[in-house]
């Protein structure tokens, strides 16, 4: 039975340990920490190890855990507490948002798979240490699963159904006290008497009731007595004084008196320090880092890579949401000054040419990953050389009439001002000009839609522009969604009603005007189709625009793709069936109902 217990644990939690701590408090021996910590130093790669050196006040590696295994939920929950322990912020320590990613696990009902428990328990430490309101809909979600799963003797089990296990019990103490549950509540006070009543006669718990003490079970069950202030004892005999007694000459803990070294070992170590040193569960509560409201662009050696707006603490991190949003693989280096973005796609650092960055055109004198970027700010991220000045482009209309003179002036960011730049390329879809000797480019355009840029060696490209010639046909759908309310939607419910675009010998009808996604939850996706139908006299070219929530702005997609991205052609009298999809951030913290405009646009199909 035990070996059974051993192997389903090992299987539900892998990758726990801690360090063993050594101290004689009060007169209760408590083990040699020296030993225990010197035993896990070279064993640092397990959260629980990571936790066990940092409460015994070490400074161990982190590198391990910018990239851990994301596919279930108890995968993620004890990185989480190792890099909050550090006092690091798991949303952009890693390589992937890891509060976001916990997040998307949530049902509507718990969190992580349907039929276990551990990952509700851990789930609440994880996002309480993260700096997660505990009033949140997630939180309190996990914590009434938790609670409606209580088995009548007072414990919890791993699993839904299980018998109560001491470990996961003394863990549930732990997570419903970090969530400001009172130590009288009735089902912490149904734990605790389940707890006292599994106690040995040595001072120490096993797994279940009846069977011998072991590491695993009295070190969780001791800092369960931390945070709950008591001190149970068996005549003398205290949990301490059972660790004490079986640890090893070299350090470790083993499972139970007189246990060989496994591979479980470290781990049990680590929950035995973590005890010993007086620590319970979260280790720490960070303050999340702020997210602001940002607008970026990625210009790679050849061509635009990505723009966007999007929520981001630094400029760094900028570059990780960008590349989940557009799709691009990139590298960062960790050396001595710092991190540093090696790579973006096949632009790499070599010779005096690299990734560089601009806030609001300007060079910042910090790092990427140091300057914490504000509300509003405009990030621009380039390859090529520190002395290279950004362009700019200024137009006179972004809507022409049909042959009408579009008038572009190219201007370059020098000495902190912006100075008209001539012999510069201009972009106008197909078409190329060079600017005059005032920096400028006066041409007239044929009925179409084309995307303004200027380039010029030594300089940083422009962000492209959108100028159309011609007539000009829009309609709108209305988007609404409530984030943070209970979710009793199925998805995303269209509208029934016809919205039509007309403008002269253009002309499109949608299906719908409105598309009401209901009420969302954190990390879902919800989905709908809008037809477009071309009912006018020619083909047409359609693109979109999103106004209003950020919600909407930033994390509506079209076709599975960024709708800045979307863009496509109708043919007369055909119809096209446009996916409308919402992906609602995982760490996405600005409820209630949410409100915005997607506008499909068309002109004359060149």
């Amino acid at each position: 039975m035990r070996a059974t217990y051993l192997s389903r644990k090992i299987l539900l939690i892998t990758g726990l340990a801690l360090v063993v701590f050594g101290l004689i408090v009060s007169g209760v021996t408590r083990g040699d920490v020296n030993s225990a910590i010197q035993y896990l130093k070279d064993k640092n790669d397990n959260p629980w190890v990571t936790m066990a050196l940092i409460s015994a006040d070490e400074d161990p590696d982190l590198d391990y855990l910018k990239s851990v295994p994301t596919e279930k939920a108890i995968d993620i929950e004890a990185p989480i507490l190792a890099i909050t322990a550090a006092r690091k912020d798991p949303r952009v320590f890693s390589d992937e948002n890891l509060v976001a990613k916990l997040k998307g696990f949530y049902d509507g009902t718990q969190i992580g798979a349907a039929d276990l428990l551990n990952d509700d328990i851990f789930g609440i430490l994880a996002l309480v240490a993260a700096g997660e309101d505990s009033g949140n809909k997630i939180i309190q979600g996990a914590k009434n699963f938790i609670l409606e799963n209580q088995n009548e003797d007072g414990g919890w089990s791993w699993s839904e159904s299980g018998d109560s296990s001491v470990d996961m019990t003394a863990m549930g103490i732990m997570a419903l006290k970090s969530i400001g549950m009172s130590e009288s509540d009735p089902a912490i006070q149904k734990a605790v008497q389940y707890l006292k009543g599994v106690q040995n006669e040595d001072g120490g718990f096993p797994s279940v009731l009846g069977e011998a003490s072991n590491t695993s079970a009295t070190a969780w069950t001791l800092s369960a007595m931390r945070i709950l202030g008591e001190n149970w004892t068996k005549g003398e005999n205290t949990p301490e004084s059972f660790l004490a007694s079986i640890q090893d000459s070299s350090g470790y803990f083993p499972n139970m008196e007189g246990g060989a070294e496994t591979g479980f070992t470290k781990i049990e170590t680590a929950y035995a320090v973590i005890a010993l040193a007086g620590k319970s569960y979260p280790l720490n509560i960070i303050t999340p880092i702020k997210l602001a409201n940002v607008y970026y662009r990625i210009e790679g050696s050849r061509e635009l890579l990505c723009s966007g707006e999007t929520r981001a603490p630094n400029a760094l991190a900028l570059v990780k949401i960008a590349a989940a949003e557009c799709g691009f693989d990139y590298t960062i280096e960790k050396l001595s000054f710092g991190p540093y973005l090696e790579r973006i796609g096949d632009d790499e650092a070599e010779g005096l040419a690299g990734w560089l960055y601009r806030v609001n055109y300007e060079s910042p004198n910090v790092g990427a990953g140091d300057y914490n970027l504000k509300d509003g700010d405009r990030v621009l991220w380039y390859y090529g050389e520190f002395e290279w000045p950004p362009l700019k482009t200024a137009l006179n209309k972004n809507e022409l009439a049909d042959e009408e003179e579009l008038v572009v002036t190219v201007e370059a960011r020098e000495e902190n001002d912006w100075k008209t730049l001539p012999e510069a390329d201009v972009f106008l879809g197909s078409l190329k000009e060079t600017t005059d000797q005032n920096g400028q480019v006066v041409v007239s355009l044929p009925a179409g839609a084309y995307r303004v840029f200027a380039e010029k060696a030594g300089y940083v490209r422009s962000a492209k522009t959108l100028v159309t010639a011609g007539d000009k046909a829009e309609a709108t759908v209305s988007l609404k969604a409530v984030v943070g309310e209970p979710n009793n939607s199925a998805g995303a419910a269209g509208g029934s009603s016809v919205n039509s675009g007309q403008a002269g010998t253009i002309s499109f009808v949608l299906n719908t005007a409105s598309l009401d996604f209901g009420a969302v939850n954190l990390g879902g996706n919800y989905s709908d189709i809008v037809s477009i139908t071309n009912k006018g006299q020619v083909p047409i070219y359609v693109e979109s625009i999103v106004s209003g929530d950020d919600l909407f702005r930033n994390y509506l997609k079209i076709n599975s793709g960024p709708w800045r991205n979307f863009s496509t052609t109708i043919d007369q009298n055909k119809k096209e069936d446009v996916d409308i999809g919402l992906t609602v951030p995982g760490d996405y913290d600005r409820f209630g109902t949410k409100s915005g405009n997607l506008i499909f646009w068309a002109i004359q199909n060149q």
